[in-house]
């Protein structure tokens, strides 16, 4: 089951919303010893597995004179079977009026739990270890003829640790 806890918005000053929430979500296929699907019951696959993630997260943004805005969120992520992992994220655009041009960038961190599925179905790996990431971009955008257009080029680049990918090739 899964189930996502209120989130509560903030104003800051009335500049811009605050966002905070958190989330639960329990896998357990051998609650009931057979899982309903779509393609009829069945039984688990996986006997006594199951996992637990709890998360909180916190986001505001900031916008300052239409010239600078911003976002900043941080999330932390508890999970029964692999620990506690921390993720960000940062964003920042300048807009230059006199040309139109914005100027953007982000960085951020991910991170992602291997799936019950992917740990003990006959295509999963029990070794496999949480996904982790590290991402970033740059770029600009420039308004075209009165703003009926936008012209953007944006670099990015991520780099994942223990990357979850399912081989079509090997079925693993």
């Amino acid at each position: 089951s899964s189930r996502s806890l209120p989130t509560m918005r903030l104003r800051n000053s009335g500049v811009a919303p605050a966002t905070f929430g958190c989330t639960y979500c329990h896998n357990d296929p051998t609650r009931t010893g057979t899982m309903k699907t779509a393609f009829g019951p069945f039984d688990s696959r996986f006997p006594g597995k199951s996992a637990t993630l709890n998360s909180a997260y916190a986001q505001d943004q900031v916008r300052v004179a239409e010239v600078f805005f911003g976002t900043v969120g941080a999330r932390r992520d508890d999970h029964s079977r692999f620990g506690q992992a921390d993720t960000y994220r940062v964003t920042a655009a300048f807009l230059i009026a006199a040309t139109c041009t914005k100027l953007k960038g982000t960085y951020g961190t991910g991170f992602k739990a291997p799936t019950l599925y992917q740990l003990y179905s006959e295509f999963g790996n029990r070794g496999l270890e949480p996904e982790t990431s590290v991402g970033w971009d740059a770029g600009f955008e420039q308004s075209l003829a009165g703003g009926a257009l936008a012209l953007g080029l944006v670099y990015f680049q991520n780099r994942f640790k223990d990357l979850i990918d399912y081989d079509f090739g090997t079925n693993a």
